[in-house]
């Protein structure tokens, strides 16, 4: 049984009362680890890779897993403290304030997009479909207008340029000269996307 592939597409094992999460990919080419925070260890399996590979794999990466689980747990707590600030999320005002806003700023900066949705997302702040259909997350209605302002010009430049080449960061650098900063600061509300 130990050498058995896995035999399902999830599989779970502690490690030092680590909780470690498998999941079998069938694109994935070798065994890797990744680890968030709110979400902890993954590891993703080749189809092909037996579960003593797996196991051996994170085993042999097991001092390397603490040292970035302690890290993690920092900002988790950074994180916590700072989504503590934010207010709660009215979807119909989000809603308001966001159409608007991208309204503005589409008109301000010569973009033209097709429908906006607003949601609750889990893990995007937003994005952009082929047909410039854009999707925001609620929860910038509640971030500093700066960095919703980043989010928004972000998605916009995706209406003209798909892909995040040189072309795509230089023309929101031009509309945003500071958007390499704006950028690091929406990383302080990953765990306020998540809520």
């Amino acid at each position: 049984m130990a050498n058995d592939l896995l035999a399902h597409d999830n599989h779970t094992f502690e490690l030092n009362d680590i909780k470690v999460n498998f999941r079998r990919h069938r694109f994935a080419r070798r065994i890797t680890i990744k680890i968030q925070p709110f979400k902890g260890v993954n590891v993703t399996v080749p189809m092909r890779a037996t579960l003593d590979s797996a196991h051996d794999f994170v085993l042999h990466k097991k001092e390397w897993i603490k040292s970035s689980l302690e890290k993690m747990r920092q900002v988790e707590e950074r994180e916590m403290r700072l989504s503590k600030d934010l207010p709660k999320i009215d979807l119909a005002a989000a809603a308001k304030l966001l159409h608007e806003r991208t309204d503005f700023l589409a008109r301000q900066n010569g973009f033209a997009y097709n429908r906006i949705f607003i949601r609750r997302q889990k893990t995007l702040w937003g994005s952009c479909s082929a047909k410039k259909d854009l999707s925001l997350n609620a929860a910038l209605a509640a971030l500093p207008q700066d960095v919703m302002d980043y989010v928004i010009i972000h998605e916009l430049t995706h209406t003209v340029i798909r892909n995040h080449g040189k072309e795509f960061w230089r023309r929101i650098t031009l509309i945003l000269p500071h958007a390499p900063v704006l950028r690091r600061r929406l990383r302080n509300y990953r765990y306020f996307s998540a809520c």
